[in-house]
């Protein structure tokens, strides 16, 4: 029996793009984080960027002072 997970890419057709495939291939996106840190984190594979678009299964980081 096949067992749904909720850490599958949400966006298939982009996954190629995301951080996780990208360093798969030895390729290291330095634009991915900013200078303030980064906005989000994937639940997959706990890449973080700035932007949820470069993850696969991302969610706002909370940032505590």
């Amino acid at each position: 029996m096949s067992e749904s997970s909720n850490n599958d890419c949400k966006d298939q057709v982009g996954h190629h793009l995301h951080l996780c495939q990208q360093k798969k291939k030895g390729l290291s996106p330095s634009a991915s984080v900013p200078a303030d840190g980064p906005a989000y984190i994937c639940h997959n594979c706990n890449e973080i960027a700035a932007s949820a678009e470069l993850l696969c299964n991302a969610s706002p980081l909370i940032r505590r002072p």
